[in-house]
């Protein structure tokens, strides 16, 4: 990439108001997150994990902030070569589940069978459930979603591309059905 267009892959964060008004000047996240890549962020009480997947590194990866945009989780790696194949496409999604727990989605195409997996950490980005893959043949194209629900489960929705549907897999924080 030339410098110009350097600047088009980074990943940043500002902080707004519930007026619209920036109280948080805009905080660079990773300066080369490559062309192929997607963001996520969730809430967590008293800060907020940022999700992405790094095209440059072929990682799926997050930090973590508090609400005055300070870095409280330095970058930290759920998966080492997920492969993003595609730019701003649902690749990654994290929720928080409560204050102290959130997910971490991802469809892993590198993989040799092209796995939606998920992993549950804790508000400081501990591990609680390492990755489990949800759904072990995704085809050459997935998209991931997730929510929580109740407080205590996770809701996990993707686009199968191998067969042309979409799926949707309840967990509680004990990774069960």
């Amino acid at each position: 990439h030339d410098e110009d267009d350097k600047e088009h892959h980074q990943a940043s964060f500002a902080i707004y108001n519930i007026s619209g008004s920036r109280i948080i000047n805009t905080t660079l996240i990773n300066p080369n997150i490559g062309s192929k890549n997607d963001l996520s962020v969730t809430e967590l009480g008293d800060r907020f994990a940022v999700c992405y997947a790094n095209g440059n590194d072929n990682h799926a990866e997050f930090k973590i902030y508090n609400n005055s945009g300070v870095e409280l989780v330095s970058q930290t790696t759920v998966d080492q070569n997920m492969n993003p194949n595609s730019d701003s496409d649902n690749l990654v999604s994290c929720s928080a589940v409560n204050n102290t727990r959130w997910s971490y989605f991802w469809f892993d195409r590198a993989s040799s069978s092209k796995t939606t997996t998920f992993s549950l950490l804790n508000q400081n980005g501990s591990t609680i459930i390492a990755p489990q893959e949800i759904d072990s043949d995704e085809g050459l194209n997935a998209q991931v979603a997730s929510a929580s629900l109740d407080n205590n489960k996770m809701a996990f929705v993707w686009y199968d591309s191998k067969d042309k549907d979409i799926t949707l897999s309840i967990k509680d924080l004990n990774n069960n059905f």
